[in-house]
């Protein structure tokens, strides 16, 4: 009886308020030690979340209680060490002290592919094409249990008596609806591989096992999850749900029941998820237990708050099961990749393809280098519409475009060097610009070719090039045509082509354009898309750019905090391109009557840290792909989704220097006079 009264007040004060009800059963998970120790402090925490929520009735997280750590979102530079599991052997050997193991189900057995497990009714809801549904659902399933309450004295209604009052209120046919929902279920629901790998452990070794779950699905639907997960009728013993008998785990009786079944004097344990039903009402009632802490519970702290609910959910539950199932631990470079770069990358490439798609697209155009890793995903996503790898850079831009923009020539290649303090000697800046017969004039105009690039002389080098401009160009022409020559062959018959970059002013597919289009005159229609554009915004508003994840006319508060944080971005956005270490291209020459390229120098250090990247992030691709395939508009990832959590690390300065501290960057094309840079100093050079 006592038992009874602790339940309804527990569901009454811990559960039933939706608001107590996301911040007490996070925080309880997270502190099992002080659960243990202190109880009277979850218990102060009780008072003071039904205060905020049911007197109050306040919306926002209660954060400032001195026993809460629900902060921000948490930042790590090694997630995967959180999860703290014990090897698969240790723990299997450990349950084979005992008579009977019994295996919890969702988030032990099972994993669904969603964080939020109700998100699954929002899914229901686009099915159905009912407004509300999700609602709907919730407050049927709701209401069924209160009146089982009353009438029966539990809560453990079954899914035939929530779909009974949604026929009733929706007109939605009850034995459809179950299905349309069990069937959902199906979808979302993949196997824990290092339970699983325990559970065929101690099957193997002759034990009795159980499944014991607290659920609305019956055995008979239930078991039909289990099946598509591995776990088979023939292997386990009996599949225990708490809606077939009326009672549950959290009161106990359910584990009363078993132990009267299969006998009282044979050991017990339970392995399980939630440290309430699966834990302690375990314990209460004899029984032995094994804590799998949740894997959402574990990497909850480190999501993003403000992405959308269903790309969010999805995000998160792939993160969250990938990162925390097993005793595995990743590289910070992979996981880096996993977390931050895979959801850009696929959002992006899938953001792209809808384009293409749209606008009767023939060919999409990847440009070398921060485009490499958007080519490999495209190609492993789609093939409807052919791709192509296109080297170019912001040199040959400026050098072939120089006849039709004179100014950006020289504020790039002078101006720029000069406030940046690049230290370039004028020999070299020549060399670079392909410009070597300039330095024979350098004594006439009072230069010497080893004086450093600086305010006091940049005046000169601009007069020196700007009246030998006609032949600087003449000799660009030729290069041009060369480039000519080349882009036109990756281009081959298509006419409406679209050229893919990362950002942010868009010098290189812009100057693309206009040679193609204008200047080359190839009869083809070119498209720009990039990433990201914080630059001029009337390429963006007359239509030359299409820009996904923001620009000066979308989701500007993503695009001014960028701007405060540039360097550190664009340092973080390098690092999920040049997967293959690509040197730098530097532009056209013509060889034995063969179009060739030149190119700065390789930079081979840090081709381990790119491997691990490039993994991290396809395998982001390729379980969102798997997980959510049966359902193409997941695949339709805003650009602030996208965006959402590279953005976390954008104020984290310190997490690049301990993920990459020793990871070499290039500077700007030509600047790397004495080697490359590692992050940290770059960042300790730029005062980030």
């Amino acid at each position: 009886m006592l038992k009874k009264i602790k339940d309804i007040l527990y569901y009454y004060f811990a559960e039933k308020n939706w608001g107590v009800r996301r911040e007490y059963g996070p925080y309880v998970d997270a502190h099992q030690q002080e659960h243990k120790k202190s109880p009277w402090k979850h218990w102060w925490l009780l008072i003071q979340l039904n205060w905020h929520y049911r007197i109050l009735r306040k919306k926002t997280l209660l954060i400032k209680t001195p026993f809460s750590n629900l902060k921000s979102t948490q930042i790590s530079i090694n997630e995967s060490t959180c999860s703290k599991r014990k090897d698969v052997l240790t723990v299997a050997k450990e349950l084979l002290n005992y008579d009977i193991i019994s295996f919890d189900v969702f988030d032990t057995l099972v994993f669904r592919s969603l964080q939020n497990p109700a998100d699954m009714f929002v899914l229901l809801e686009e099915k159905h094409k009912i407004f509300n549904f999700a609602i709907l659902r919730k407050q049927a399933e709701e209401e069924a249990r209160q009146e089982c309450e009353i009438n029966y004295g539990h809560r453990d209604v079954s899914i035939y008596d929530i779909y009974k009052r949604i026929e009733t209120k929706s007109g939605l046919d009850m034995e459809y609806g179950i299905e349309a929902e069990l069937e959902m279920e199906l979808e979302l629901c993949f196997p824990n591989e290092y339970m699983k790998t325990i559970y065929d452990i101690v099957l193997g070794q002759g034990k009795k096992v159980i499944i014991t779950s607290d659920m609305y699905l019956p055995a008979a639907l239930l078991g039909r999850i289990l099946n598509k997960c591995g776990y088979f009728e023939d292997d386990y013993y009996k599949l225990y749900v708490s809606c077939d008998y009326g009672k549950s785990k959290r009161s106990g009786e359910l584990y009363q029941l078993i132990s009267n079944e299969l006998g009282k004097d044979l050991e017990y344990c339970h392995v399980g998820d939630n440290p309430i039903s699966d834990i302690e009402s375990a314990k209460a009632y004899g029984w032995n237990v094994h804590y799998y802490r949740n894997v959402n519970s574990i990497g909850k702290p480190f999501r993003p708050k403000n992405m959308s609910p269903l790309v969010g959910s999805a995000y998160a539950g792939i993160i969250n099961t990938h990162l925390h199932e097993s005793e595995k631990i990743y590289s910070k470079q992979y996981q880096f990749g996993f977390i931050y770069g895979g959801i850009y990358a696929l959002g992006y490439v899938n953001w792209i393809h809808n384009y293409l798609l749209s606008h009767n697209q023939q060919k999409v155009i990847f440009l070398a280098r921060d485009s490499d890793i958007l080519k490999d995903i495209y190609d492993t996503i789609y093939s409807d519409i052919p791709s192509e790898y296109l080297y170019w850079g912001r040199l040959p831009s400026f050098k072939y475009s120089l006849s039709m923009d004179r100014f950006a020539f020289f504020q790039r290649n002078i101006n720029d060097r000069v406030n940046r303090k690049s230290q370039i000697s004028i020999n070299k800046l020549f060399k670079l610009l392909d410009l070597e017969w300039l330095i024979s004039q350098l004594s006439q105009y009072g230069l010497n070719q080893d004086d450093l690039l600086c305010q006091e002389n940049m005046s000169l080098v601009e007069k020196l090039i700007a009246e030998n401009l006609y032949k600087i160009e003449e000799k660009y022409e030729k290069e041009k045509q060369f480039g000519k020559i080349y882009v036109k062959s990756v281009i081959g018959e298509a006419q409406n082509v679209t050229i893919v970059d990362i950002g942010w002013k868009g010098t290189e597919p812009q100057t693309l354009k206009r040679l193609i289009e204008c200047e080359w005159k190839l009869n083809v229609n070119v498209s720009c898309l990039m990433a990201g554009s914080y630059g001029n915004s009337w390429n963006v508003q007359d239509g030359t750019f299409s820009v996904y994840m923001f620009s000066p006319l979308h989701n500007l508060n993503h695009m001014n905090f960028l701007k405060k944080n540039i360097s550190y971005y664009t340092l973080i956005v390098e690092l999920f391109g040049r997967m293959h270490c690509e040197p730098r291209f530097q532009g056209f020459f013509m060889h034995e009557n063969k179009v060739c390229m030149k190119f700065e120098n390789m930079l081979v250090e840090n081709i381990n840290d790119m491997k691990e990247i490039q993994q991290g992030m396809m395998d982001f691709v390729n379980l969102y792909k798997q997980k959510f395939s049966f359902l193409p508009f997941m695949m339709n990832i805003s650009g602030a989704d996208a965006y959402c959590p590279t953005r976390l690390i954008e104020r984290k300065y310190k997490y690049l220097e301990k993920v990459f501290a020793k990871h070499l960057i290039e500077l700007d094309a030509g600047d790397n006079f004495n080697g490359f840079r590692t992050i940290s100093q770059y960042i300790k050079d730029n005062k980030i």
